[in-house]
């Protein structure tokens, strides 16, 4: 048999080039974590840094440097990076203050809101939904970016802020919202919320008149505690009524951080607040809640501003001199009907612009709180019980 050569094996050949390709690959990982490390330190930048080095701050694992790129798009105004800022957004973790590395992706993601909110840029709705579930305490943040989107995509996350039970602030800037582009189901969720308050105090000309007032009170929200010089200061921001202005010709012109954002006839400021702070809940502004006033000129706002304020803004006094059971029963009586013939007339006026349906007025309904105090002096008659079907009903007068 003949002898034939046995083939050479390449199998050294193939292993050089494995090693060679694994050492090369080596190099460069090695090479980009040595690049990562060496990332100059933000803090420590007195002249605008280039916009590569932001991007590489921005692209770093640490949410440090993710905070300082946030801070210096917004002061040299770089736009261009507003994509990023915005891709940056999609991979935000969820925020507790429970761990020092949450902590940090919070207060990252807050510099980035705020980035983004001086520069005039929009989100996403389905970001903010996101940011919303992951519980940033954002609320303020995440309201004033959906105010920049069309109708239809914000309506959706407004409209989750709408809580008419919870009577915080978010519910009133919500309802406010909603109102410039009302949905369907607004105008009727809105009516059911409406309310009239009679104050009826019933007199002879022995008695004497009193009178009632009112207080309020306001908390703010832990926040994660001071940071380091070696964090970016950033912007919180708060919702606030009109700043107090005198009549005086040289009254004091609005302050550089408070900026109208929504405008009559309750108009809503925004105030922003620049600290290293970083609080959960910032603190200001003291925005007033939902009140009567207010949701009376939303439903004008629904009917074109005609009438401007539908309903009662504050409490009706009605002053009653006794005369007979019967003539007081009237009075009441005849404000009950007034009341409610007024909100007939508000509900048709709806329907004719078609943000009500019919089913919808039907079951729609006033409520009516009635208090009475009797300063009669030594009276001969005791008043009578005027007994209502609910929603009307009576209640204490303080």
């Amino acid at each position: 048999m003949p002898n034939y050569p046995l083939p050479v094996s390449n199998h050294t050949g193939v292993t050089t080039a494995v090693r060679s390709q694994f050492i090369l690959v080596s190099c460069l990982l090695i090479g980009l974590v040595a690049h990562a490390q060496a990332l100059p330190e933000p803090s420590t930048y007195v002249t605008a840094p280039e916009p590569e080095l932001i991007l590489q701050w921005l692209h770093s694992p640490n949410p440090r440097l993710q905070a300082w790129a946030a801070r210096d798009i917004l002061l040299y105004n770089a736009t261009g990076l507003i994509p990023e800022l915005q891709s940056t957004l999609e991979r935000t973790t969820p925020a507790t203050l429970s761990d020092a590395a949450r902590v940090a992706g919070f207060r990252t993601t807050l510099a980035i809101l705020d980035t983004l909110i001086q520069l005039q840029a929009t989100v996403p709705a389905p970001t903010l939904a996101r940011i919303e579930k992951l519980g940033y305490n954002a609320q303020v943040e995440e309201l004033v970016l959906l105010s920049r989107l069309p109708p239809d995509e914000a309506e959706p996350g407004i409209r989750a802020f709408y809580k008419p039970a919870s009577g915080n602030q978010e519910t009133r800037v919500a309802a406010q919202l909603l109102a410039r582009h009302p949905p369907k189901g607004f105008a009727a969720e809105l009516l059911s919320t409406i309310q009239v308050t009679g104050h009826f105090f019933v007199y002879d000309p022995n008695s004497g008149m009193g009178g009632f007032g009112s207080g309020s009170s306001s908390c703010c929200g832990a926040g994660s505690g001071p940071m380091t010089d070696d964090w970016p200061e950033i912007g919180r921001y708060s919702f606030s009524n009109p700043p107090l202005r005198s009549s005086k010709l040289d009254s004091p012109p609005v302050p550089e951080n408070e900026v109208l954002f929504l405008s009559a006839p309750d108009p809503i400021y925004l105030l922003r607040t620049v600290d290293r702070n970083y609080s959960a809940l910032p603190c200001g502004g003291g925005l007033s809640s939902l009140n009567d006033a207010i949701r009376s000129h939303l439903v004008g706002t629904l009917l074109n501003g005609n009438p401007a304020s539908p309903f009662p803004e504050q409490p009706v006094t009605l002053s009653i001199l006794f005369t007979s059971r019967e003539a007081y029963r009237a009075r009441v009586q005849a404000f009950v009907d007034q009341q409610q013939q007024n909100f007939y007339q508000v509900g048709t006026a709806l329907t004719a612009l078609n943000l009500l349906t019919e089913e919808e007025r039907q079951a729609a309904a006033l409520r009516i709180h009635l208090a009475v105090q009797d300063s009669r002096v030594n009276p001969a008659e005791d008043l009578p019980a005027i007994p209502f079907r609910p929603p009307v009903q009576w209640v204490s007068m303080f």
